[in-house]
């Protein structure tokens, strides 16, 4: 099997055509709508994670750093607890343990990757349902820095329609070259801001954001 990983992003000048996340998105939205069939018939093979084991079931046989880790991982969770549609608590991870009691509430189950072997965790209706009422899914401070140059692009093509359509008085009365000024601006904090960034935090970040996002933030 080859290792791999999946393109999600082409830059300037890439010439493959990065994957159309948006489309996996919305099959993993019509498999959960799907599952209730599949899981009621003996004759189909699907991996429920109900059938694999939970950390909290198997610690005992894990290694001292492992174990360090994955409670680390618990010790790092904040979370939202439901009743129905409804948010019924919130906990901080900065709660104490006893109050938080996360082990109560969230069963941790690790699959680990091989080379040539992707997971495809298929979030639950209700999870997707959750995340379509709060759309578009909130993101964590860390990336507030990656400002793409669409975005800066659009924020000059905004600034530019603000300044045409004459309500803002400061804005209209703004000449040629300073809005020019204006946007160069823009356009040379948004290189800083990309290049500032801490690209190896980030994308901890995002690896953490990936594995434990639950369709609502």
């Amino acid at each position: 099997m080859s290792d791999f990983t999946i393109k999600v992003f082409s830059g300037d000048g890439d010439p493959i055509t990065p994957t159309e996340i948006g489309i996996v998105g919305n099959q993993l939205r019509n498999l959960a709508a799907e599952f209730p069939q599949l899981n009621n018939d003996t004759n189909i093979a699907i991996h429920r994670s109900s059938t694999l084991a939970d950390y909290s079931s198997q610690k005992g046989s894990w290694t001292s750093n492992a174990q360090d880790a994955a409670e680390a991982i618990f010790d790092a969770l904040s979370f939202v607890i439901w009743n129905g549609n409804t948010i019924q608590k919130v906990h901080d991870f900065n709660e104490p343990a006893n109050v938080k009691k996360v082990h109560d509430h969230i069963k941790l189950i690790f699959i680990f990757e091989e080379e040539g072997q992707m997971v495809v965790p298929v979030p639950s209706t209700k999870q997707i349902e959750r995340g379509e009422t709060s759309a578009p899914l909130n993101l964590p401070d860390v990336y507030d820095q990656l400002v793409s140059v669409k975005t800066v692009r659009e924020l000059n093509r905004r600034l530019r329609a603000a300044k045409a359509g004459g309500t803002n008085t400061v804005l209209s009365s703004l000449t040629e070259p300073q809005l020019a000024a204006v946007e160069t601006e823009l356009q040379l904090a948004g290189e800083a801001m990309r290049t500032e960034a801490n690209a190896v935090d980030t994308f901890y970040a995002q690896l953490g954001d990936y594995s434990v996002r639950q369709c609502h933030s």
